[in-house]
């Protein structure tokens, strides 16, 4: 019997591409919990949180620059 489960669900990728830049972004909604034998119940260690993840190559005279962003909020 498993006694840790990490849920990761509503996965929304998301990819535009122009001639100067390209993003690429996933939206997930991810929870930890763990299973309680003494009252056989899944009991949570981290509350469902959403977490957004940007990447974005920009193409300048400069050559690439590659931006890499992360930002997560709680669920509510």
């Amino acid at each position: 019997m498993p006694v840790l489960r990490l849920i990761v669900q509503d996965l929304k990728p998301f990819m535009d591409q122009y001639l100067i830049k390209t993003h690429i972004s996933a939206v997930p909604l991810i929870s930890l919990h763990f299973f309680n034998p003494r009252s056989s119940k899944w009991e949570p260690i981290i509350e469902p949180f959403q977490i957004n993840i940007d990447y974005l190559i920009l193409l300048t005279q400069d050559g690439q620059n590659v931006k890499f962003l992360l930002e997560s909020k709680p669920q509510v």
